[in-house]
C-alpha cells in the first residue's frame, strides 16, 4: 500500500472538512435554500454520518434529501415517500417548515453578515415548490412528484 492508496481510503470513510466559512460557502452554491449555522457545522466536525448532510456543500440535494435534513434539523421524522406523493401533504410540509424556522430562531451567516433563519423560504419555494415537477432518486428508481 502507498500513500497515495491510503489517502484514497481515507477519504472514503471519513469527510474532511473546511473551515466554517468555507463550507458556508460550499452550501451556499449548491443549497442556497439553507443557511448553514455553525452547530451543524460543529455536528459535522463531531463526525455525524448522515449522507445528504455530507453532501451539502458538494452538489445540490434532491427532494428527499432535503426532507431528511430539514428532518434532522429540527428533530421532526418525516415519511418522505407519503410527502413527495401528496399535493396537501408538501404544502402542509411548507407550512411546518415556516413555524419550525419561527421556532427555532435565527443563527449568524457569515455569508449574508446578519442573523437568519435556518431555512431561506424564498430558495426552498424558488428549487423546490414552484417548479411543474419535483424530481428525487429513492432506492436507485427515479420518481416524480407534481407540485401544484
Amino acid at each position: 500500500s502507498n500513500f497515495t492508496d491510503d489517502c484514497t481510503n481515507f477519504q472514503e470513510h471519513f469527510q474532511i472538512l473546511e473551515d466554517y466559512v468555507s463550507e458556508c460557502e460550499g452550501v451556499r452554491e449548491h443549497n442556497p435554500w439553507l443557511h448553514y449555522g455553525y452547530p451543524l457545522h460543529l455536528c459535522r466536525e463531531e463526525g455525524i454520518c448522515i449522507k445528504a448532510i455530507e453532501s451539502l456543500s458538494q452538489r445540490p440535494l434532491n427532494a428527499t434529501e432535503v426532507l431528511e435534513v430539514t428532518g434532522y434539523l429540527f428533530g421532526e421524522a418525516v415519511d418522505e415517500r407519503q410527502i413527495l406523493s401528496n399535493t396537501a401533504e408538501l404544502r402542509a410540509f411548507r407550512k411546518r417548515i415556516v413555524g419550525l424556522n419561527k421556532e427555532n430562531g435565527v443563527l449568524w451567516s457569515p455569508i449574508k453578515k446578519k442573523f437568519v433563519p435556518w431555512i431561506d423560504l424564498k430558495q426552498l419555494d424558488k428549487i423546490y415548490f414552484h417548479q411543474p415537477k419535483m424530481s428525487r432518486k429513492h432506492d436507485g428508481e427515479d420518481h416524480k412528484c407534481t407540485v401544484m
